[in-house]
């Protein structure tokens, strides 16, 4: 699987927010490289935290930028927040209860899974927010 690379195609504001995916990028990336070299569910869980604790930060943020621009579709925006964090629980409750006989199969499916939600997240539904920015 290939990393994320950061591209002007993903610029949203030319400031914190792109920052803050940039950061999430990072942090996938290298969930990405060591799916492979995991030698126990604790250091996927490492990285898994280190995402929600940026996530928490980033959608607090992006949630409360777009209530100031006045972004119309903020409620819906926050419920696809609400279940990227369901689900990384969900796959570090997984990862809590294997004893590493699925490790290297959890690793693969959850990095295609971040990859694909955050470029996804990025490209349609932050980019909608773009022409609000600006004004």
């Amino acid at each position: 699987m290939e990393m994320i690379t950061w591209s002007n195609d993903l610029v949203i504001d030319n400031g914190l927010i792109d920052n803050q995916h940039k950061m999430a990028i990072y942090i996938i990336n290298r969930f990405i490289e060591m799916r492979r070299h995991f030698r126990s569910p604790a250091q996927a869980i490492e990285i898994l935290d280190t995402l929600k604790t940026l996530t928490k930060y980033h959608f607090t943020y992006e949630e409360e930028v777009q209530r100031k621009i006045n972004y119309p579709l903020c409620d819906q925006h926050s419920k696809m927040h609400v279940k990227l964090n369901k689900q990384l629980d969900q796959i570090i409750a997984k990862l809590k209860i294997t004893k590493g006989e699925n490790l290297t199969e959890i690793s693969m499916e959850t990095g295609k899974y971040l990859k694909r939600w955050l470029v996804n997240h990025i490209l349609v539904h932050d980019m909608e927010m773009k022409p609000l920015y600006s004004k």
